[in-house]
């Protein structure tokens, strides 16, 4: 599902790319490069979130893992995106392309990370126990050291 999310988030943003007339040139495909990985941020925190939550239901956990992470998810974003929207008074046009750039892929970010991700990990997402692999488990159980 954080998978689904970051491909929409680049899916989103390849189609407003496309939409902003944009055209593709050495900066351009230099700042293209990078949207995997700016997509990536906040799904990734709150998916990890929900990992670790202790709760049972997959309601209660993504609302834990929201409580536990939304406010530093969205802060983030606000920041991000407040500093990108200086960038688009620059008269050099390399820094105005990088503003409008990591502008609008983060936008994305956040709009997947809460809208599309927390609806898609409630009706979809794992369980308490799913995901574990038990052999793992029992290899690392077994080479922590022991407490004496």
């Amino acid at each position: 599902i954080a998978t689904l999310s970051i491909l929409g988030v680049m899916a989103s943003f390849f189609i407003t790319f496309v939409a902003s007339g944009w055209v593709l040139g050495m900066y351009e495909c230099m700042f293209l490069q990078l949207t995997a990985g700016m997509a990536v941020d906040y799904v990734v925190h709150l998916a990890h979130a929900y990992n670790e939550s202790h709760a049972t239901s997959r309601a209660d956990r993504m609302r834990e893992s929201l409580r536990e992470m939304g406010v530093s998810v969205g802060s983030g974003a606000i920041s991000t995106l407040a500093a990108s929207g200086l960038l688009f008074i620059c008269s050099f046009r390399v820094f105005n392309l990088y503003g409008s750039f990591i502008f609008f892929v983060i936008l994305w970010a956040i709009v997947w990370a809460l809208l599309f991700f927390p609806a898609a990990m409630i009706a979809f997402g794992p369980g308490p126990a799913q995901g574990d692999i038990p052999l793992l488990k029992r290899l690392y159980a077994a080479a922590r050291p022991r407490p004496r």
